[in-house]
């Protein structure tokens, strides 16, 4: 796993670092630059 710091209010992000493993499906939200940003619910 890759350390990558992410500050987003995404899903994958966890302690200030993306936690996604799984790089297979990409977003393409205009709000964000992040291909695999998922708004927390």
């Amino acid at each position: 796993m890759n350390m990558i710091i992410c500050g987003e209010d995404c899903r994958h992000q966890k302690d200030g670092y993306c936690m996604l493993d799984d790089l297979t499906h990409a977003n393409a939200l205009a709000s964000s630059d992040c291909r695999y940003f998922e708004k927390r619910k």
